[in-house]
């Protein structure tokens, strides 16, 4: 009885997000291509994508910019434009929800460092000069 009951609510919950999120799309593998060269057109591909669907967007791009062995730092720059496009589209609650999403599922050496408001940036420490 218990596993019948837990079967209908899961079946349930997988309908009711199938259709709250039927009007968006995940972006065919050229759309996500065109984003490695074009980050800021996410804009034009989240206009109805949840928090989760918008980072895992972003975090195939991620994907597949290390398969296409981009330097991280290239890497960094294109996702700071598509984290400030989606917070650009939907407002900062949801691109700050973005970016809490994918950082736990990205390496954080391939994300840029972000900092809000008139945060003044770390302050060198003359005991890392020798640091590569």
């Amino acid at each position: 009885m218990k596993v019948l009951t837990f079967s209908k609510l899961t079946v349930a919950g997988l309908l009711i997000a199938s259709v709250a999120s039927a009007d968006f799309t995940m972006p065919d593998q050229a759309a996500l291509n065109t984003l490695i060269s074009n980050p800021a057109r996410i804009e034009q591909m989240i206009g109805q994508a949840s928090e989760e669907q918008c980072a895992m967007l972003i975090i195939q791009v991620i994907s597949l910019m290390q398969a296409n062995d981009i330097e991280s730092a290239t890497i960094q720059k294109t996702v700071a434009v598509m984290f400030q496009k989606t917070a650009e589209v939907h407002g900062a609650e949801y691109g700050s929800a973005v970016v809490s999403l994918v950082r736990k599922r990205v390496n954080p050496r391939l994300l840029p460092i972000i900092r809000t408001g008139n945060a003044a940036p770390p302050p060198s420490s003359p005991g890392y000069t020798r640091q590569r």
